[in-house]
């Protein structure tokens, strides 16, 4: 009864809207956001319900969806999604959806894009600097979720305005400024990369606060902290390990100790491979580099 009272309040509100002669609008139309915030049931119940009302004259409704979250909401009713039966799913939205349209995430760069964001809060200095690194990171940890860029922009803007309140009254000398310059670019390379793991993988932060020299995580400091779980399913474990082992990610003791460390929750497991590529390069590419720079600059000092 609500959907027919909505539908016909609709119905009447598009045609007076229509006839009004001091109105220049044709149509209304009716934005459906964050469905794929909710249960995906709930969101599959609520496209059903929506369904009713999507071919009222005059109006013209606008649904932002991720498909691959809201989908899961129809496995109750066709099973686990396969390949043999992802047309199911798909025809279940044909039925709803005219018009579909893909973000063409493709066309853009996250780097320039989140490059941009840190110029707007003063936290680096042009466009270009670290765009080729900070990509390579976000790709390893937070990737695309706008909602999770703009937390990580966020809390290196209030890191940013701490920094400045520490930094009031100090003037440094014109004299090895430069110097002083690459080294404060490579410690804020290394803090963003730093905010991203935290902000992705706050366990792996929280032990690389305890135990900051992640090359040396062995299997006692592994065992220490899974009290061996990750053995309950001993063969399905070691079946597991023997695979990834032979891998380049996996070929180190430290690396080895982080899969073990992983492996008891679902979500870290499945992401074990890139928490161990953004730890190699955040080794091999920006502690390095601050390293080198630090040296610099206890030479000329």
């Amino acid at each position: 009864n609500s959907i027919k009272s909505l539908r016909n309040n609709l119905s009447q509100l598009g045609e007076e809207i229509k006839s009004r002669t001091t109105n220049p609008y044709q149509k209304i139309i009716i934005y459906v956001d964050d469905l794929d915030r909710i249960e995906p049931k709930d969101a599959v119940k609520i496209l059903e319900l929506l369904k009713n009302i999507f071919n009222i004259p005059n109006c013209v409704f606008v649904l932002a969806i991720d498909y691959q979250v809201v989908v899961k909401g129809l496995e109750h009713k066709f099973g686990k999604r396969t390949e043999e039966n992802e047309w199911e799913f798909r025809a279940f939205f044909d039925k709803i959806i005219q018009l579909p349209f893909m973000m063409p995430m493709g066309q853009y760069s996250i780097g320039k894009y989140v490059n941009d964001l840190l110029q707007q809060i003063g936290f680096i200095d042009n466009e270009d600097m670290f765009e080729e690194e900070i990509e390579e990171m976000i790709s390893y940890t937070i990737g695309g979720n706008p909602r999770s860029l703009k937390r990580l922009v966020n809390s290196l803007a209030l890191i940013n305005i701490f920094s400045d309140i520490d930094d009031e009254g100090e003037h440094k000398e014109e004299d090895g400024k430069n110097l002083e310059e690459k080294l404060q670019h490579a410690k804020d390379l290394s803090l963003f990369g730093l905010v991203c793991l935290q902000i992705s993988f706050p366990k792996i932060y929280d032990l690389l606060i305890q135990s900051s020299d992640f090359k040396k995580w062995d299997e006692d400091l592994a065992f220490k902290i899974t009290e061996k779980k990750e053995e309950a399913d001993k063969a399905k474990f070691d079946e597991e390990f023997k695979i990834v082992e032979k891998s380049e990610e996996f070929d180190e003791p430290w690396e080895k100790a982080l899969f073990r460390i992983c492996f008891n929750s679902p979500r870290y497991r499945s992401r074990v491979t890139d928490i161990s590529k953004f730890l190699n390069y955040f080794d091999k590419k920006i502690l390095s580099n601050l390293d080198k720079e630090q040296k610099k600059g206890h030479f000329i000092a």
